[in-house]
C-alpha cells in the first residue's frame, strides 16, 4: 500500500543513516526492534530526560536508559520507522529497517512533558550529529512558537 517494499527491493533500507527518535519510553527489548540497547544494537544510544516517576512531588530523574513500558507510542512509532520481523511471524518491516537509532525519551508514563525538555532532546541529538530527528509529537493549546526548534533547519537535519 505504501510502496516501501519497492524501496526495500532496491536495497534502500536506511543503512548508514542515524536517526534520533524523540518520543516517550521505548520497548527496545521487542524482537522486531532489535531486542537490545547499546553499542552494536539497533537502538545504540539513548537518554531519558524525564525518568520513570515524575508525579509531584517527585522530580524527574534523567538517566541514560530510555526504556519504557508504560506507554506504547514510541514503540509503535519505532515499529513504523525501523522494525524488522526477524522471526518471520508477520513479514512486517518498517520504512527504514537498516537505520541506527538514538532514542530520546521526553514523555513520562502519563504522556506529559514540557517544551524545554523536547528542545533539550533535539539539541542533544543535533550535537551528537544524527542525520534525521524524528518528532512524533502533539500538544494541547501551547505550540512551540518561540522558534527554539528551528535551529536545526539550516544544518539540513
Amino acid at each position: 500500500m505504501t510502496g516501501v517494499d519497492k524501496l526495500h527491493a532496491r536495497n534502500l533500507t536506511g543503512k548508514n543513516v542515524r536517526v534520533a527518535l524523540v518520543d516517550g519510553g521505548l520497548d527496545y527489548l521487542h524482537p522486531a526492534l532489535g531486542a537490545g540497547f547499546g553499542s552494536g544494537c539497533r537502538v545504540e544510544y539513548g537518554w531519558d530526560f524525564v525518568g520513570d516517576d515524575v508525579k509531584p512531588p517527585n522530580k524527574a530523574q534523567p538517566d541514560n536508559d530510555p526504556f519504557g513500558d508504560c506507554s506504547n507510542h514510541a514503540t509503535h512509532t519505532a515499529g513504523i520507522l525501523f522494525a524488522n520481523d526477524v522471526e518471520g511471524n508477520t513479514g512486517f518491516k518498517g520504512v527504514a529497517p537498516g537505520i541506527t537509532v538514538e532514542h530520546y525519551r521526553v514523555f513520562d508514563c502519563n504522556g506529559m512533558s514540557t517544551g524545554n525538555v523536547v528542545v533539550d532532546a533535539v539539541n542533544k541529538a543535533y550535537e551528537r550529529g544524527v542525520d534525521i530527528i524524528s518528532l512524533s509529537l502533539g500538544s494541547g493549546s501551547r505550540p512551540f512558537s518561540d522558534g527554539k526548534l528551528l535551529f536545526s533547519a539550516p544544518s539540513g537535519i
